[in-house]
């Protein structure tokens, strides 16, 4: 009888402290409505692969995903990062931007994130456009990543002579 009340008081003890805590309680309740219980890096890896799919239904599954990444750790300037890549994937770019700067702020890929800004700016507004990939060059310079100090000078000047040539343009016509 004695070890049978030692063994209860061994299981419940163990089911009790099981190390779930209740944030990932929360978590895994919320991600039940996405098809099954997920850890962090469950809901990451969901994220990224919904994030890669072109429609709709998808990328708004990611921003949930990445929505709730962030509330759990909103100091994660990689979820705000992915975040905004599927905004920019929804020409959602007032969000995207919203998010890159997040993330720069966090002090994540910094770099990409004004190379992004860049882009979502380009055929926009030159200025701006321009503004971000001199940004991006800034930093690429402490980066050993040629090939995409390449890419950034290339739409930089592009930027740059798009501007000059819309600026000469209105003018002229005035």
């Amino acid at each position: 009888m004695k070890k049978i009340l030692i063994l209860i008081s061994v299981v419940f003890h163990f089911s009790c402290n099981s190390g779930t805590t209740e944030s990932e309680t929360n978590l895994k309740k919320e991600n039940s409505k996405f098809g099954s219980k997920a850890s962090i890096s469950d809901l990451e890896n969901k994220a990224y692969e919904a994030s890669n799919f072109g429609d709709l239904n998808h990328l708004n599954q990611a921003i949930n995903l990445y929505n709730q990444l962030i509330k759990e750790d909103s100091l994660n300037g990689g979820y705000y990062f992915g975040r905004g890549n599927v905004y920019g994937r929804m020409h959602k770019n007032s969000q995207a931007t919203q998010d890159y700067l997040k993330s720069v702020e966090l002090n994540y890929r910094k770099g990409s994130c004004y190379f992004n800004i860049g882009l979502l700016n380009t055929f926009v507004n030159d200025s701006i456009a321009a503004l971000y990939f001199k940004r991006a060059l800034d930093i690429y310079p402490k980066v050993e990543v040629v090939p995409r100090k390449e890419v950034i000078q290339n739409e930089y000047d592009e930027s740059i002579e798009r501007f000059r040539t819309e600026k000469s343009r209105n003018k002229n016509s005035e």
